[in-house]
């Protein structure tokens, strides 16, 4: 299902959908000579190119209602400071932080628009905790920066 169906789809059965997390991502460990075009394109479609078009329409959604809302990409500390072993990766979430960024000075005020970086924390983390999109989605962290309390704060700096 593309984005503008699933936007739409929820909007009918829900209402304005005013809260949205894209939380999209691929890796492949591969050395960067051995990176093929077909990899490359396939990072770049799920990571960047499916967080840009889920933001777009749900910014298109909440345009039409006039209403505020929320969006936040989950996004990695690789495309801050890059990977030597997967480096489609790191330049896919690099993307994903500048969508972010102009998304942010786009839609502002009544859009926030924020990306949190995470990195490998399932390793790190106690055992009652993972990676499942469950855990990702629920974090304190991301409750956060789709709360209203957030109203003030975007990536977006004028």
């Amino acid at each position: 299902m593309c984005p503008d169906d699933a936007v739409r789809t929820a909007t009918e059965k829900y209402g304005p959908v005013r809260l949205g997390v894209a939380c999209a991502g691929v890796i492949d460990i591969v050395a960067p000579l051995d990176v093929a075009e077909a990899r490359w394109d396939r990072t770049m479609a799920i990571n960047l190119k499916g967080t840009f078009f889920t933001f777009q329409a749900l910014a298109r959604s909440l345009s039409d209602v006039g209403g505020e809302g929320s969006m936040v990409a989950i996004s990695s500390t690789s495309g801050r400071v890059g990977r030597r072993d997967c480096i489609d990766y790191a330049a896919s979430k690099a993307g994903v932080i500048s969508v972010v960024r102009s998304l942010s000075l786009a839609l502002a005020p009544a859009i926030r628009v924020n990306a949190v970086c995470r990195s490998r924390w399932p390793q790190r983390c106690p055992r009652s905790r993972s990676g499942a999109p469950s855990n990702l989605m629920t974090s304190p962290t991301r409750s956060f920066s789709c709360s209203p309390t957030t109203r003030g704060l975007s990536q977006a700096r004028r």
